[in-house]
């Protein structure tokens, strides 16, 4: 399981990493954070019902789905959470799934907010960047 840092609160995203990642291109980032919350409904949804299920190999398919996408915009405490959850599936310790899943859907809660604010500001600030072209 995912332990924090007793009185740390990391940053949903890593937005520095991520754009590293992407070689500088904040179009690029901007695209692929659109994905991930365009998809990240979907993902959590088939993780509740993996989860209720008692589905280990299922569960284990759907949070590595999730576990890659956020990886991907450097999304590091949902992708920790996620990486938990889905090392619970891998062992199939059914009895624990309930656990990791509420601590992913706490990191989904605080990452989500945190990508449409961003989108926004930067959908926001290539308007203005383009009505001054």
């Amino acid at each position: 399981m995912f332990v924090p840092t007793p009185g740390v609160v990391q940053a949903p995203v890593d937005m520095g990493q991520a754009l590293a990642a992407l070689e500088g291109s904040k179009e690029l980032l901007t695209t692929v954070v659109q994905m991930v919350v365009d998809q990240a409904g979907v993902d959590m949804a088939a993780i509740r019902s993996d989860v209720a299920a008692k589905s280990a190999v299922a569960l284990a398919a759907s949070s590595h789905r999730l576990k890659g996408s956020l990886g991907a915009i450097a999304a590091k405490p949902a992708h920790q959470a996620c990486s938990a959850l889905n090392k619970l599936a891998r062992s199939s310790a059914v009895a624990s799934y309930p656990l990791g899943l509420a601590e992913l859907e706490m990191e989904m809660d605080r990452l989500l907010p945190y990508l449409r604010t961003w989108l926004d500001q930067n959908k926001n600030a290539k308007e203005l960047e383009d009505g001054k072209s």
